[in-house]
């Protein structure tokens, strides 16, 4: 944690099972520390093994991804390149109200990951699933925009309720990365980590359209 504090590091790797102090306690004193210097660091969890709800614990405190033992060395090229740029040259990094669009979209769009799980969906709402879909987009439209407004106004209560409610809706409608990213809002905004809340919610956005686009353009 000492070290963070002192280097402006790409990506940390996590082990969660860390004799000290454990993974999911340093990342929350990381992301205690970024809520100051407007810095924010990929962090991804390592964990011995895969348990249920291991991925949102991690995530609710403020990781960006998960990798569980074991895993080959492609996997991990795999997790290192996401999140790290290909361009070594540029050494900038994101700061406060600075953030780069292309760091916003290594956390959004360059995942290989379904913005939705289509096969889960259509299995959840066999029938109707068309105009679903457009009451998901308008309703969605409109919980963002009031979920921006609580994030510039620092509330704390309601940019919990709106990233709360917003997460739920996405649940329902196979939405991971949109859900993720509203379990990651709703934890920083509880410890009003608001450095954090911004990138995440900035990223949200950019999940919404990439989600939005998907839909419209999936065979329903």
């Amino acid at each position: 944690m000492e070290a963070a504090k002192r280097v402006r590091y790409k990506l940390i790797l996590m082990d969660i099972m860390m004799p000290d102090v454990d993974g999911i306690e340093a990342t929350r004193q990381i992301r205690k520390n970024e809520s100051l210097s407007g810095f924010h660091v990929p962090i991804a969890a390592v964990t011995a093994q895969a348990l249920d709800g291991d991925k949102d614990r991690c995530i609710a405190v403020g990781m960006d991804d998960y990798i569980s033992k074991p895993f080959s060395i492609d996997q991990l090229k795999d997790l290192i390149s996401k999140w790290i740029a290909s361009d070594a040259s540029n050494q900038d990094q994101p700061t406060g109200a600075s953030i780069s669009e292309s760091s916003l979209q290594n956390n959004a769009i360059n995942s290989t990951e379904s913005p939705v799980n289509l096969e889960q969906l259509k299995i959840r709402c066999p029938q109707g699933l068309d105009e679903l879909v457009k009451v998901f987009i308008d309703s969605v439209a409109d919980d963002i925009a009031e979920l921006e407004k609580a994030v510039i106004a620092k509330d704390t209560k309601e940019t919990t309720f709106r990233a709360h409610s917003l997460k739920g809706s996405c649940a329902t409608f196979c939405a991971g990365s949109m859900q993720a990213l509203c379990v990651r809002i709703e934890a920083a905004a509880k410890d009003e980590r608001w450095s954090e809340v911004e990138f995440s919610f900035e990223t949200l956005k950019i999940a919404s359209r990439r989600t939005q686009s998907f839909l419209q353009k999936a065979n329903l």
